[in-house]
């Protein structure tokens, strides 16, 4: 069996969205290897785990050659056979360094983000970036076909290593429909938003949205679930979600590790994102939890 080691941008990414993978790829047989950023998440997951400095917001190109010989050192240490890359920096300079190590790799474009929403001349130099470390895996999933038709179309991948799959899944065992009772005289239907807190995941129009509902109406109520201040450029400060959350009946929870709970607990789930998603996660999991989502 192998030795893989999956790359992300943050161990937050890894422990919420890529752990029941790992977990089936060790009861097969194979040896799991984590490479990522500590944060409050590292102590959590529980495979061998390699701490790499990635600034996901930085262009400096500096900080991008310190990434890349990071990855070498890092890579050379471990050995992996394989590597499993997500997101935009380990999949750019992690197949860059693949590529001197002579180590399998396969990418994964769960979405395009921010940088691909307003081209700019750092959107040109992505995909030029991108074009080069593309030649490296022998395949890259996609979980939207406008991503790969974009990637397919620019020749920044070949098409034969391409596939789109419907997304990261779900785990059934935790993500179920649950018994919903029906409301009572008065009692509040509640909307949900839970991402990071970002203006690309549409915050702002739902804010709008909820505001223009409780003009008319009480019987309603909007939460926001998710991390301020993330490394994004487009982050939402703690300052301006206080603005955002002034009326009474529009509330920032704050962040949560049992999703499944919040779920159960609202009526609805709502993204209404511009961000160049793949498939949202959050969508996912309220479907498999039989809750209405927009």
């Amino acid at each position: 069996m192998a030795r893989i080691a999956i790359v992300l941008n943050t161990s937050w990414n890894i422990y919420n969205f890529r752990m029941e993978l790992l977990r089936r790829l060790r009861e097969i047989g194979h040896e799991i290897i984590v490479i990522a950023p500590e944060d409050e998440y590292t102590s959590k997951i529980f495979f061998e785990f390699h701490h790499i400095p990635i600034k996901s917001r930085s262009i400096n190109p500096f900080n991008d050659v310190h990434i890349f010989f990071n990855f070498v050192r890092i890579f050379h240490k471990v050995k992996p056979d394989i590597l499993l890359l997500y997101t935009i920096k380990p999949n750019i300079y992690g197949n860059f360094a693949a590529k001197l190590l002579g180590i399998k790799t396969i990418s994964n474009i769960a979405g395009l983000g921010t940088l691909f929403i307003q081209q700019s001349i750092v959107t040109t130099l992505a995909k030029l970036l991108y074009k080069i470390a593309l030649k490296v895996p022998g395949k890259v999933f996609f979980q939207n076909n406008e991503d790969m038709e974009l990637f397919a179309q620019g020749a920044i991948v070949q098409q034969h290593i391409s596939e789109r799959i419907p997304g990261s899944g779900v785990d059934l065992a935790r993500f179920y429909p649950v018994a919903q009772n029906m409301k009572e005289k008065g009692e509040k239907f509640v909307f949900l938003l839970f991402s990071r807190m970002l203006w690309d995941k549409g915050v702002g129009e739902f804010v709008q949205a909820a505001e223009m509902m409780l003009q008319g109406r009480t019987d309603v109520e909007f939460q926001l679930v998710g991390f301020l201040d993330a490394d994004n450029p487009n982050a939402i400060s703690g300052d301006e979600m206080n603005k955002l959350t002034e009326l009474q009946y529009i509330q920032y929870v704050g962040v949560t590790d049992d999703v499944e709970q919040m779920i159960a607990r609202v009526d609805c789930v709502v993204l209404p994102s511009y961000y160049r998603e793949g498939v949202p996660r959050s969508l996912l999991e309220a479907a498999a939890m039989a809750k209405p989502i927009i």
